[in-house]
């Protein structure tokens, strides 16, 4: 019970960074209202092409004809926030053969400008780690000594980042601190300390603070 509880919790703290910059239903609107227009012009995309059998058909054999693997976009699924970063993720994949379809198209939604795409690349850069590890700690199997370390394959993430925007490079700030509050103190944690430095995976290497890995050894005397 403790191993699932601590693994949930760390889950939640996730999704309350997101929470925090609104990257759950809203995305970033707390940064910049351009940030904000953009993920919205993404959600008209997908509604477009949900409720337009054309839309779809031609998005479909525009890349078959590249001999591609046909893909769909991702629909938004407003209480999982990583759903709004496989939305904006398939949107960027499948740009180009989206664009050529809209082209086409009366009445269809704006085509994303390349300033567009540059914040969307920033935004999916930057949450690409969150989804990794919430999907890594939601496992069926005892995930509390990943805990440790995928909170520092998060920081380390994000502070190598280099957003070509500058509204990637707010967001990248703020939640670069968010990690700092919520996510830090993990390490500082007895028993996620003792569940890291036990595992024959991991040890002391795992740690991002050296002092933190000598308290956790510390503990098994």
């Amino acid at each position: 019970m403790v191993n699932n509880h601590t693994s949930e919790n760390i889950a939640t703290e996730i999704n309350c960074i997101m929470k925090d910059w609104d990257i759950v239903d809203k995305v970033v609107t707390i940064v910049t209202d351009n940030a904000s227009s953009m993920i919205k012009a993404c959600q008209r995309l997908v509604t477009y092409f949900k409720n337009s059998n054309i839309a779809t058909n031609q998005l479909i054999t525009e890349q078959e004809n590249q001999n591609k693997k046909p893909l769909k976009v991702i629909q938004e699924v407003p209480t999982r926030w990583n759903s709004m970063y496989h939305m904006i993720k398939r949107i960027l994949e499948l740009k180009n053969d989206i664009t050529i379809v809209l082209l086409r198209l009366p009445s269809a939604p704006t085509v994303l400008t390349l300033e567009n795409t540059l914040v969307l690349q920033d935004l999916i850069e930057i949450m690409s780690c969150f989804d990794d590890a919430t999907k890594k700690v939601s496992g069926d199997y005892v995930t509390i000594s990943l805990i440790i370390p995928l909170v520092y394959g998060i920081y380390n993430h994000l502070v190598n980042l280099q957003p070509s925007t500058s509204e990637g490079k707010i967001i990248l700030q703020n939640i670069v601190e968010s990690v700092k509050t919520r996510l830090f103190p993990y390490e500082e944690r007895t028993l996620t300390r003792l569940a890291t430095v036990l595992d024959p995976r991991l040890k002391k290497e795992a740690f991002r603070s050296s002092d933190n890995a000598k308290c956790a050894v510390s503990l098994l005397y």
